[in-house]
């Protein structure tokens, strides 16, 4: 399957969690965490694997917009914009786990962001925008500017990738014309054998 629309179906299956489809895959293969943090784990299928696949995308765009900073896990989840994968720096130790801790009365409480959070990451955490409504926090997509998954800002974003080196050029399973690894294909086409058995 094209590794865009994986990627579109893992989109999918973070943001709208109601569907039938997010139930079954929760229940059986991250039961105790989220997609972005699931591990491929034993006995997985076919099609696990390949959503895993397209979501090594997502994890290059997707992070939490913060509005109360109850549903985000501040050491494991992609919450800081600024950063280069989203993520905070340091180790949790015996810190707070919530992005909630981090604030009150709707503004970063800045002694205590001091204090948790190291380096640079403070002044990047104290430039995040919060919601005085108390807005529940939700995923966007980064490469947009409304936060909304677009297929085409992810297309490009995976080009990008490709190019870097950070994704495989063709998906499991491709065909005879894969440049990479195509030594055996021609192999394969030289033999002296019916057209049948090639």
């Amino acid at each position: 399957m094209n590794l865009e629309l994986l990627a579109k179906q893992g989109w999918r299956i973070m943001t709208q969690q109601a569907p039938l489809l997010f139930k079954v895959l929760k229940g059986r293969y991250f039961r105790r965490t989220s997609f972005l943090n699931a591990k491929l784990g034993t006995k997985t299928s076919f099609g696990w694997c390949s959503l895993l696949e397209g979501r090594k995308v997502l994890l290059k765009g997707t992070r939490w917009r913060v509005g109360d900073g109850k549903s985000i896990d501040m050491w494991k989840e992609p919450w800081v914009p600024i950063s280069t994968d989203f993520h905070l720096r340091g180790s949790r130790g015996d810190k707070p786990h919530w992005v909630s801790q981090l604030i009150r009365s709707a503004e970063w409480d800045k002694g205590r962001v001091e204090e948790v959070v190291e380096g640079e990451d403070v002044k990047n955490v104290l430039f995040i925008p919060l919601s005085r409504r108390g807005i529940k926090d939700r995923l966007i997509w980064n490469h947009t500017r409304c936060g909304n998954y677009l297929t085409c800002s992810e297309y490009k974003c995976a080009q990008t990738m490709k190019r870097n080196g950070e994704l495989r050029a063709k998906g499991i399973g491709e065909g005879s014309r894969h440049e990479a690894g195509n030594r055996g294909w021609k192999d394969v086409w030289q033999l002296r054998a019916p057209p049948r058995v090639k």
